[in-house]
């Protein structure tokens, strides 16, 4: 097990083994730790089998016991899981402590799992209000992910083109952003779609879609049609 942490007082030493055993980035993320008090020395008073009592202590969870043996190293072992913050932080503390008669001794450590990440969930984008020159982008996003902010942009081109132009960024406005995109060319196919980022780095792309403009008709004001 990863990470030991030690402490304890002069008669005795005590260690928290801890471990991260596993991650899920379901919801806001939970983090699964391994942990096991465990016993470094007992002095000066037992050095021989005799009844200890045992605690440990998670985030204000607690579990105890008694054992009988001071040659058996590992006094308890178990897992708790932590539950992430909206932006996939958390940080646990740990605490233990033995005592027999004569002596007593604690140990605590603290530990900052890994960030857990969950990219943005992408709803729909779509392409109205099209003119000969001009059309209207929308995108709505579903989710933040793991994440507390999300923002935005448009991605369009000529169909038969291999570069893409970007719109300007834009913050989520918590339905649908729209932007307004000008200087097209008449009966033309345009591919488009969406670009979506939350604040923890997170990028999601939308489906690519496609809108036509309209065709531009040239009027002939001065003479017969």
């Amino acid at each position: 097990m990863a990470n030991p942490a030690t402490a304890g007082t002069s008669n005795t030493g005590i260690q928290i083994n801890y471990g991260l055993a596993s991650q899920s980035n379901a919801g806001n993320g939970t983090s699964w730790i391994d942990w096991n008090l465990q016993i470094v020395q007992l002095r000066p008073y037992t050095e021989s089998s005799s009844w200890y009592n045992w605690s440990f202590n998670q985030d204000g969870s607690g579990s105890g016991g008694w054992f009988y043996n001071y040659n058996q190293p590992v006094i308890a072992s178990g897992q708790y899981a932590v539950g992430h913050d909206a932006n996939g932080d958390c940080y646990t503390y740990m605490s233990g402590s033995l005592s027999w008669y004569g002596g007593s001794g604690t140990a605590d450590v603290g530990y900052t799992p890994p960030k857990i990440y969950r990219a943005p969930s992408w709803a729909a984008s779509s392409a109205d209000s099209i003119t000969s020159d001009s059309v209207r982008l929308g995108n709505e996003i579903s989710s933040f992910g793991i994440g507390t902010a999300c923002a935005m942009r448009m991605y369009y081109k000529k169909a038969s083109d291999a570069s893409w132009t970007a719109t300007a960024d834009q913050a989520d406005v918590g339905g649908y952003n729209y932007w307004t995109v000008v200087a097209l060319e008449p009966g033309t196919v345009y591919d488009y779609f969406a670009r979506i980022w939350n604040n923890n780095g997170g990028v999601t792309d939308g489906t690519h879609y496609q809108f036509t403009t309209t065709s531009s008709w040239l009027i002939d004001t001065v003479g017969d049609f």
